[in-house]
């Protein structure tokens, strides 16, 4: 019932700049999600049954043409997928989900290899913290998402504005030094250079942008940032 996909990718927690050639594509796979919705108030009523829904695929929220790779969100697509009247029967703040859903990368060319070079090691590093550290927590992994829904946003800023683009490059060097030291990232990531260019780069891409959603993702980002909050 899912929809299997591939959507470009923009990597990581920094804004890198477009070139016009190939990214990296990703999928957000189940493998398995088990679902038990509960009725509702009203689905007792006309004595609705508790459903389980087992989900073994990839998914694509389509209506906002953006990745959730978010297990309750991917719950709640299928029930309706396979119940258009769902609505009425279950109680959605209250689904049991057994199962994770993860980010599967392409290994084609992703945005940063644009910027420091393909085969530069620091790649690897990046791929890593992606992986292990962002796609693993709430926060990191809905920043992922954030990047996917706004990808024209961040290109089009990059594609005018080319001393904007070095000061990402310059930001996602000193990312790399310091997961050369910690994969992990830990708190040498919000240390004050990195957190200060990530904040001139917010807030220049603010300025730039007329797109009132992205302009609130950003405001976020910034809060989360102050607060050493990001992932």
């Amino acid at each position: 019932m899912l929809k299997k996909t591939a959507l470009i990718l923009l990597l990581l927690a920094g804004f890198f700049p477009y070139a016009g050639t190939a990214w990296a594509t990703a999928e957000c796979c189940c493998e398995p999600l088990t679902c038990k919705f509960v009725p509702s108030f009203l689905g007792k009523l006309f004595k609705v049954q508790e459903r389980d829904v087992v989900i073994n695929d990839c998914y694509y929220w389509e209506d906002e043409k953006s990745w959730q790779c978010d297990e309750r969100l991917v719950c709640i697509a299928e029930i309706f997928a396979l119940d258009p009247m769902a609505a009425g029967k279950y109680d959605f703040q209250n689904i049991i989900v057994d199962g994770l859903c993860t980010l599967h990368f392409s290994d084609e060319e992703c945005a940063a290899e644009h910027v420091l070079g393909r085969g530069d090691p620091g790649i690897a590093a990046l791929r890593q913290f992606r992986d292990d550290v962002l796609q693993r927590t709430p926060r990191g992994r809905l920043l992922i998402e954030a990047y996917y829904r706004y990808e024209d946003d961040l290109l089009g800023a990059f594609a005018g504005d080319p001393l904007l683009m070095l000061h990402a490059a310059g930001m996602l060097e000193k990312i790399i030094k310091r997961l050369d030291r910690n994969p992990g990232g830990g708190p040498e990531l919000y240390a004050d250079d990195i957190t200060g260019d990530a904040l001139i780069l917010i807030e220049a891409l603010g300025r730039k942008s007329t797109n009132p959603k992205f302009k609130t993702m950003l405001r976020r980002i910034h809060s989360d940032l102050k607060t050493k909050a990001l992932f």
